[in-house]
This record gives C-alpha cells, structure tokens and sequence, in this order.
C-alpha cells in the first residue's frame, strides 16, 4: 500500500514510511509516497533529492539507495522502519 493522497509535509516521516508494506520501493513507488508524480521528471528528480536529503537530516538510516539488479543505472530505496 501505497499513501499517494498523504502529503510528506503533513505526516512525519516515520508515520509516512510506516504505512508502507514493502521493504524496497522502485522510484516510481517512492514518487508517488511523497506525492511528486503529477512533477515533470527533472523537476520530480530534484524534489526527490530534497525531500530526502531532508529525511536523513532528522532520520539518517530509515531509507537507503539500492542499485537496481536489472539496471545499474537504477536506483531502488530500502525503507527502514
């Protein structure tokens, strides 16, 4: 499950992250938990780097990069709860 209708900056991280059933997310997967999809994609990249790099200011270990098996050039995110 999915939160695409919570926004990130009205449930504190953990909540959000917590609602989450799967531990790793495709970018796709993580975009629409932080309700950036309706973004252009460079405009969604960059919103996403933000948003987590804000996310590990206050939270450092709970989401990680993982490279994508199938692409190398693709990132997965492993969600720590």
């Amino acid at each position: 499950m999915l939160a695409s209708q919570v926004s990130f900056s009205l449930m504190p991280p953990i909540q959000l992250f917590g609602m989450v059933t799967k531990s790793v997310l495709t970018i796709d997967e993580l975009d629409e938990l932080l309700n950036i999809t309706h973004l252009e994609p460079d405009s969604r990249k960059l919103r996403r780097f933000r948003l987590l790099k804000e996310l590990s200011k206050s939270h450092p270990f709970m989401i990680s990069r993982v490279k994508d098996n199938d692409d190398k050039r693709r990132f997965h995110y492993k969600v720590i709860v």
